[in-house]
């Protein structure tokens, strides 16, 4: 380092030097060229600058390389960090092969629900299934506390909202823990004050086990919610788009509450699903003109896909219940919404 330095330096000097005696011997002559000392000083001037320029290249590469390596750096990182669990626009569609894991979900049996009778014995429900991705459930961690976890999340003020939003709950109901088969599974049924059941929900974390209709590298929350009455249209997409929060919440939760590390890579999932005898039973179309020909269908299924290049969540519910209105109840419906 300090040769280095002292041939910067007696080059610099050398440079500076030889170059004014050039332009001293050159003042007044139109051609220098012919003075031999006047060539010789050049020369040496020159060579001097050569040697000072491969002498100062390390010095030159170390002051560029710095930003360069810091933004390189960075980069990295960005690259590398999990993607938020947070989503504010959606891509909707009815193809469940674009969110199998959800579609998979659909027909889980969930305790304390009536999904084992017949249909035309079942009441009408509503099931939702988020998807959020999310680091594993490590070795040391305490069942007991993931699912009394649990429990605080579906006790949140947020959830009640939604469920009291759809369901007729009574005064106080209280969320009963139910048994589960895996470290990483935990059921709870919501129990009303008369003892019935209003809603279930299941939240299944990644644990290293194979599970049914799972995704090994996503957490999954099912909630089934019944006794729900009819709504107009509009009331319906309030309610989707309230629903549309749970993938945002359920990531906080996971990273908050059962210290895993929750991300947005994979995107972020939920899956709706109205069902009853048929859709009337949920959606009230009174003062709808519906076209002729077509029956009623029995239920109607939506997936919403977090990305930036999808709709708000008010424009993304409005969608699904357009498609819903006019593929399982033949009517002709828009929202305001959508043309947006």
């Amino acid at each position: 380092m300090e040769s280095r330095r002292s041939v910067i330096g007696w080059s610099a000097g050398i440079a500076a030097a030889a170059g004014g005696l050039c332009a001293l011997l050159g003042v007044g002559r139109l051609s220098p060229w012919h003075d031999a000392w006047f060539v010789a000083l050049f020369i040496l001037a020159g060579s001097a600058l050569v040697l000072l320029t491969l002498a100062g290249l390390p010095d030159l590469a170390a002051w560029l390389g710095g930003p360069i390596a810091k933004a390189k750096r960075a980069a990295s990182r960005a690259a590398s960090a999990p993607a938020e669990a947070a989503s504010d626009c959606w891509l909707y569609t009815a193809d469940g092969v674009r969110a199998p894991t959800a579609m998979s979900a659909m027909t889980i049996i969930l305790p304390g629900t009536d999904q084992m009778q017949p249909q035309e014995e079942q009441i009408p429900s509503l099931r939702l299934v988020v998807l959020v991705a999310c680091s594993r459930l490590g070795h040391g961690t305490q069942t007991g506390d993931l699912r009394s976890s649990f429990l605080g999340f579906l006790q949140s003020e947020k959830l009640m909202k939604l469920i009291g939003a759809l369901a007729v709950t009574g005064p106080a109901p209280s969320w009963v823990r139910y048994a589960s088969s895996r470290a990483g599974e935990a059921n709870a049924v919501l129990v009303a004050a008369d003892g019935t059941k209003v809603a279930s929900a299941r939240l299944d974390v990644p644990d290293g086990s194979s599970r049914y209709g799972s995704d090994p590298d996503r957490a999954m929350l099912i909630l089934h919610i019944g006794l729900i009455w009819p709504r107009k249209p509009e009331a319906w997409a309030e309610r989707i788009e309230m629903a549309l929060k749970l993938p945002e919440a359920l990531g906080v939760f996971l990273s908050d509450e059962v210290s895993l590390t929750a991300s947005g890579k994979p995107p972020l999932q939920l899956g709706v699903k109205l069902e009853g005898l048929n859709l009337t039973s949920l959606i009230d179309i009174a003062g709808l003109e519906r076209m002729p020909g077509g029956t009623f269908k029995s239920q109607a299924i939506g997936y919403f896909i977090a990305d930036a290049k999808g709709k708000i969540a008010p424009i993304a519910a409005s969608r699904m219940m357009e498609h819903v209105m006019l593929y399982g109840l033949n009517v002709e419906y828009s929202s305001s919404l959508i043309g947006l």
